[in-house]
């Protein structure tokens, strides 16, 4: 009888979990894959010194500012691109998409050699974003 009861109370707290999980945006997935929150590295590593203009980062990348964001809108599909620029992520040039989709913006960080994403993570809002108290961070 308390064989069958822990069962049914695990079997309880995973599912609480679980819907928890999903209900906070804490396990976000596209496509089978869930996103870390940080780039750890990318196909392209920056030598040192580069430049951080967008020019000259332009140049190292092969994957096209369109190709990035349609990357980020293929996992966000029904978002819209607010902003996209190349930065220097930890030594490794990225993409940095940002996506709108309803009261939150999710960055996702491109590969700018594969058109992969590397990683997502969501900033949520409540509705006073002028305050940069307000602003909460989401990771997926």
């Amino acid at each position: 009888m308390k064989t069958s009861r822990m069962k049914t109370t695990n079997r309880t707290l995973m599912i609480a979990a679980l819907i928890g999980a999903l209900g906070t945006g804490s396990a976000f997935a596209a496509s089978g894959n869930i996103y870390p929150d940080e780039v750890n590295s990318s196909s392209i590593k920056l030598p040192k010194g580069a430049s951080k203009d967008q020019t000259s980062l332009s140049a190292l990348a092969t994957v096209p500012q369109a190709q990035a964001e349609a990357a980020a809108l293929a996992a966000q599909p029904d978002g819209k691109v607010v902003q996209s620029k190349l930065e220097n992520e930890e030594g490794y040039l990225v993409w940095q998409v940002d996506v709108e989709h309803g009261k939150m913006t999710i960055q996702f960080s491109v590969d700018p050699g594969t058109g992969q994403i590397l990683a997502a993570e969501a900033d949520k809002y409540d509705g006073n974003d002028h305050d940069a108290d307000q602003k909460k961070t989401v990771t997926f």
